[in-house]
């Protein structure tokens, strides 16, 4: 049995046991997914210490992290998005050591808690096709699938597909006001 965890937000303390984990969890995650030289690039880019401290420090995002005693759990972050009439929060980098024990849920529920409490109508989050625990995740949560995420076309040359899931946040409101 996990010993007890705690969400919190994150500060600029926490940023190299965040690159720690992502490194970590994603040498796992992509190992079949694309040529090493792409997972050596994705890493040098989402695993990064200063563009993590910076995320951390970013008003218009808030990093989370879920941990217990003595470790970090798992990390993601929710993210202003959008123009000023319209704006949306998008949930991303949900990194979980131990996937399939509830971390994730636990932790995009209070993303999803706090894109509510920012007033936001929309919600997304953008999920590789090869992430099925996460694709599982997002559709039992209320995510609905999307198109494929636009910014990451050609990111890899194709090395790493995406599968983006969109939802109106009015959706979540079982996931918001019932859940720990």
């Amino acid at each position: 049995m996990m010993s007890e965890m705690t969400i919190r937000r994150a500060n600029i303390d926490d940023a190299s046991n965040i690159a720690k984990l992502i490194t970590e969890t994603a040498l796992i995650a992509f190992r079949n997914s694309g040529p090493p030289e792409a997972l050596a690039r994705w890493l040098k880019a989402n695993a990064n210490i200063l563009m993590i401290t910076n995320r951390i420090m970013n008003p218009q995002a808030m990093v989370f992290i879920a941990e217990n005693q003595q470790e970090l759990l798992a990390t993601g972050y929710l993210e202003e998005r959008g123009e000023p009439d319209a704006l949306y929060g998008y949930i991303g980098g949900v990194y979980c050591r131990r996937p399939r024990v509830g971390l994730g849920t636990r932790l995009v529920t209070q993303l999803a808690r706090e894109a509510d409490q920012r007033g936001y109508q929309r919600l997304e989050m953008t999920i590789g096709q090869e992430n099925i625990p996460m694709q599982c995740l997002a559709k039992r949560l209320g995510f609905a699938p999307g198109a494929p995420h636009p910014d990451l076309a050609g990111f890899f040359l194709s090395e790493f597909a995406e599968w983006s899931v969109r939802t109106t946040f009015v959706l979540q409101d079982s996931l918001i006001n019932n859940k720990n």
